[in-house]
């Protein structure tokens, strides 16, 4: 403008379906340029997006409410700037079609530590792990998760919330983000246990090369608990000793096979119990309260992994672009995190709740035809409910 801006310029949110549009944190800086003789003012304004799915993009019939003073009258005047149409592609490199998830930046670096560091581990005792991720090039929510339950049945997992963080670039510069998970392991027995080691592939954008980022297992020697070998023998002499004094009876064998058919019965209710829970933690229908939870706190670092983490227990062959496609009130939510400041206030109450709604509609959906597939597969009901459910001759 020749002259000055009366106020804010207004801006579009750039927003595509399957890409995430951001504003670095120094996306707006003020110009002056001399055009003709004369002082001309202007503001640049960056915007950062993130395919995600190869595809043609296409930024069209999006406009600038600009305000300025006119030069003759110094009268406020506003118009609508239309923005040039913009066009561009993304694509999955060649020789990435393994990497899954896809995963691109310029360095990837993984730490860990443990928690008592020292000292010897009984059973019973329990031992956190930390591990922390850091990715150049990206955002933090693209990093997947790194620590899984363990295969050992001696170990009971306790996993904690992950911790998302993005660090903006210097302008124009790219992002950095880091990922950080910690859990506790609770030894049930004596032994040697292993936490097992965390690899992450991804592609270096700067060699253009597929590269492979590991922390290594960790080994750890369990004690068994003090006195276990003859906790069942002087459990046995107690109970014998409380039975002859109260009812003058019975016999050391009766008392031991009694002891020992209680403690039997104790050790299969409590391998049960954390069974059932292991197949909780890995279930669809912990997935997808979780997946709600985060949508509720409105808590997007979370809900992106947790809407991965929910698609691969229903319906693993459902792509996320088609989740987006099906779902379109999805892309709300990254614009009112990603989106300008003024995009924030767009996802409302209502429009959470709508979400909501439309995540319940389409698990019906998929369980429903996951529940078909699996009948077909099956026998003939017993009872027919109808004349679907009738063998034909």
């Amino acid at each position: 403008m020749p002259t000055w801006f009366v106020k804010p310029s207004i801006y579009p949110a750039f927003e595509l379906p399957n890409a995430v549009t951001r504003l670095p944190s120094d996306s707006s800086f003020n110009i002056t340029e001399r055009i003709a003789g004369a002082n001309w003012s202007g503001i640049v304004r960056d915007y950062v997006v993130y395919p995600q799915t190869a595809a043609r993009y296409a930024l069209s019939g999006e406009s600038i409410e600009v305000s300025y003073a006119d030069p003759a009258t110094n009268e406020a005047v506003t118009e609508q700037v239309v923005v040039p149409d913009v066009t561009f592609a993304a694509r999955v490199p060649a020789g990435t079609e393994s990497l899954s998830p896809f995963l691109a930046g310029t360095l990837v670096d993984l730490t860990q530590s443990t928690s008592p560091r020292q000292g010897l581990l009984q059973a019973g005792d329990a031992v956190e792990r930390r591990v922390t991720a850091r990715i150049e090039g990206t955002l933090a929510m693209f990093l997947p998760p790194l620590l899984e339950v363990p295969a050992d049945d001696g170990i009971t997992f306790y996993p904690r919330e992950s911790q998302i963080s993005d660090k903006p670039g210097a302008r124009g510069g790219p992002v950095a983000g880091q990922r950080e998970e910690s859990a506790l392991y609770v030894f049930q027995h004596g032994g040697i246990f292993e936490l097992p080691e965390i690899e992450l592939r991804w592609w270096n954008s700067e060699t253009q090369a597929i590269e492979t980022t590991q922390l290594p297992a960790i080994v750890l020697k369990v004690e068994p608990a003090p006195g276990a070998k003859g906790a069942k023998n002087q459990a046995g002499r107690s109970l014998l000793e409380a039975t002859v004094l109260k009812w003058l009876t019975g016999s050391v064998a009766i008392v031991l096979l009694l002891a020992a058919v209680v403690w039997h019965f104790r050790a299969v209710l409590k391998s049960w119990s954390l069974a059932r829970w292991r197949d909780w933690r890995a279930s669809e229908a912990y997935a997808f309260r979780k997946l709600q939870s985060s949508l509720r706190q409105h808590d997007v670092g979370t809900f992106y992994p947790a809407l991965r983490f929910w698609r691969d227990r229903i319906a693993p062959d459902v792509t996320m672009a088609s989740l987006f496609t099906l779902i379109p009130e999805l892309n709300a939510v990254g614009r009112s995190h990603f989106g300008p400041e003024n995009a924030a206030t767009t996802f409302t109450r209502t429009r959470q709740r709508k979400l909501r709604v439309e995540l319940k509609a389409m698990r019906r959906k998929l369980l429903d035809k996951r529940n078909l597939v699996a009948g077909h597969l099956g026998l003939v009901p017993l009872y027919p409910r109808s004349e679907t459910d009738t063998a034909s001759p």
